[in-house]
């Protein structure tokens, strides 16, 4: 029996973004509308609550994963599989359940997600780090900017 595609772009995918209208071209090209459905922009229980459902998340930034990528941190905290792109990373990390490509790598990006989901029990990526902490993180950063300006009297907006 073969198994059923359904792919949630949890996005939205414009006409006017060349490479969005690109895939947009190639879905229907393929004949691939019925395996896709495409949620636009969601709220974060929303995504919460599709991620928790959902096999794999695939997040193929053209730049590479980066540590600000709020999608993935959500995936690994409920312990998704996620393929995802990088620069300087490739393979599997057991630890989090990530898979890294290469940007662009479409081949394998799909080969990861047919070997490796639904292949392990999940569980949140450990150390992870919290909403309130990435806060308490700013605040120490803009306190010592502030400290090196050496107070108000350096503040440009303390004219204001």
């Amino acid at each position: 029996m073969e198994a059923t595609v359904q792919l949630l772009v949890l996005a939205e995918l414009s006409g006017e973004d060349p490479y969005q209208r690109a895939l947009l071209s190639r879905v229907r090209q393929e004949h691939l509308g019925q395996h896709l459905r495409i949620m636009g922009h969601t709220d974060p229980v929303t995504v919460a609550t599709y991620l928790a459902a959902s096999d794999a998340c695939v997040l193929p930034f053209v730049e590479g994963a980066q540590p600000r990528n709020t999608t993935l941190l959500a995936a690994m905290s409920q312990g998704v599989l996620s393929v995802t792109t990088s620069k300087d990373r490739r393979g599997y990390e057991e630890e989090t359940n990530v898979f890294y490509v290469a940007p662009g790598d479409v081949t394998a990006m799909a080969g990861a997600i047919q070997r490796l989901a639904g292949s392990r029990p999940r569980v949140p990526a450990p150390n992870l780090p919290t909403w309130s902490a990435i806060a308490c993180e700013h605040l120490r950063l803009y306190e010592d900017l502030f400290r090196k300006c050496g107070g108000r009297e350096s503040d440009p907006l303390s004219s204001a």
